[in-house]
């Protein structure tokens, strides 16, 4: 699917500079896909333990990249990126309101990427955090138009301090 959208192109061949960011399984480091093929280094990047299958490329195994960088702020400077706005919709572990299979793994993957969040957001020039966290992070996808636009909301909240922090850049 990914491949179609964009042509087959290879990722760095993409009109704009793009990684894709997974796990590897067997070490726990971050890998951040930036040459290749498009649709099996996404297919990687969102592969989330126990929901899927990791993807494997070049004989190595690949899970979702939140669980080695939750925001990969990181990557973004490794790539050359001098000023990065990290979005964050993370939940912070909670007490539990409904037992079941995607609530465990939700409260799974929020406790083991706390630490890895915070230091990766401590990265970032901004952060903006859209309240999305009641719309779930497994079972949400069929509020996608809502999660749009609470997220365009925080943009727009964010817009002036991101414009201050530009100008101290003098861009």
């Amino acid at each position: 699917y990914i491949n179609r959208k964009v042509g087959n192109r290879p990722l760095q061949d993409l009109p704009l500079k793009f990684a894709a960011v997974a796990t590897d399984l067997d070490s726990g480091k971050m890998v951040a896909f930036n040459r290749g093929n498009t649709g099996q280094a996404v297919r990687a990047s969102v592969s989330i333990p126990n929901v899927f299958q990791p993807a494997v490329i070049g004989g190595r195994r690949y899970v979702d990249g939140g669980l080695s960088a939750p925001v990969p702020v990181s990557a973004a400077k490794n790539m050359g990126a001098n000023f990065v706005i990290a979005v964050d919709i993370s939940a912070k572990p909670a007490k539990l309101s409904e037992a079941g299979f995607f609530s465990y793994l939700d409260q799974s993957l929020n406790i083991m990427s706390t630490a890895a969040l915070r230091n990766e957001l401590a990265k970032a020039d901004i952060v903006i955090k859209p309240q999305v966290q009641h719309l779930g992070a497994v079972g949400g996808f069929d509020q996608k138009t809502q999660a749009i636009k609470l997220g365009e909301q925080a943009a727009q909240a964010a817009l002036p301090e991101i414009k201050r922090k530009l100008q101290a850049y003098r861009y």
